[in-house]
């Protein structure tokens, strides 16, 4: 893969970032379904960056290396869901942080915080995005 910083995010969007499969030399990268990798006599894995099909599945790669190349970020992850992405950042969090979220939002992830937050010592504001002025009530808006 050639990585050209000059060039415009149309060009190297469209390229593909110059990617080339050093296996078969194909120019889109493949699609790599669910798998499990190979491991050797003494069960070590034949290719240490591959050990779980999910998080370190191969058809993602490039499309990570797209996304934090178009947004300017060191790296970027792709999620199977918005669930998992959220609940990913939400969990790295600890006793005593404070999460202030839109009160409409998916059922499931509302749920599952205001369980996280109780049980982890996280606090959390719900606010109501229709009703203007509702997130300054939390105190939030406009810091960064």
């Amino acid at each position: 893969m050639i990585d050209n910083d000059d060039q415009a995010p149309e060009t190297y969007t469209a390229q593909g970032l110059h990617f080339v499969d050093p296996i078969t030399g194909a120019v889109a990268p493949p699609i790599s379904p669910s798998t499990t990798f190979a491991r050797d006599d003494d069960y070590r894995l034949v290719s240490a960056s591959h050990s779980y099909a999910r998080d370190e599945n191969p058809s993602f790669l490039i499309a990570e290396r797209m996304l934090a190349r178009l947004e300017g970020g060191a790296a970027a992850m792709l999620f199977s869901s918005g669930m998992a992405a959220a609940m990913s950042v939400v969990q790295t969090l600890e006793p005593g942080d404070h999460i202030v979220a839109p009160k409409v939002m998916y059922w499931g992830l509302r749920n599952w915080l205001l369980k996280f937050c109780e049980r982890w010592g996280v606090g959390i504001d719900l606010y109501d995005s229709a009703v203007p002025g509702d997130l300054a009530k939390t105190g939030i808006e406009g810091k960064t």
